[in-house]
């Protein structure tokens, strides 16, 4: 993960009411593993903004990017388009809030990684199971075509255990 590291620096949204700075940046993922493979080879854009309104200091941002990764039922590969929201409200010290859920983020020295906080929400919310459509429906267990294409013929196998009942079926 080389690359610009974003740090903004916020004495000056802290310390001046009705400031607002904007961004919009890019990040590279590409070595980043989820599922054992490298699912974002494209830059991650990063935008929002930064502002003081009437004291509060919050982060209000985005981030976009293209995730590509094999289904997880029917191993097809697919790629799609993400955007998650990124906004935080920001305080100097743990002091100053008694939230524990994380809806904010402690600046103690006045300076803000957004890159580990942008890389942390991806992480966060990627999905544990990748798939095409909710709908997949997979590959047959047995011969291994793509269901979603195509109906096999095959016949789900009898456990062993229940052969015997099926004489009295017969």
């Amino acid at each position: 993960m080389e690359g610009i590291c974003m740090v903004f620096d916020l004495k000056p949204i802290f310390n001046n009411e009705g400031l607002s700075v904007s961004f919009d940046y890019t990040i590279d993922l590409s070595a980043l593993s989820h599922g054992g493979v490298n699912p974002i080879n494209e830059p991650v854009r990063v935008f929002g903004s930064i502002k003081n309104t009437t004291g509060i200091v919050s982060v209000d941002a985005e981030t976009a990017f293209t995730y590509k990764a094999i289904c997880d039922r029917c191993a097809n590969e697919v790629t799609k388009k993400f955007k998650l929201p990124i906004t935080r409200g920001l305080i100097c010290s743990r002091a100053d809030s008694e939230d524990e859920g994380g809806d904010y983020i402690t600046v103690e020295d006045m300076l803000l990684d957004f890159d580990e906080i942008a890389t942390e929400e991806i992480v966060l919310n990627l999905p544990n199971k990748f798939l095409c459509k909710e709908s997949c429906m997979g590959l047959c267990p047995i011969c291994g075509i793509d269901l979603n294409l195509n109906q096999c013929n095959c016949k789900e196998p009898i456990d062993p255990r229940l052969e015997g009942l099926l004489q009295f079926l017969d």
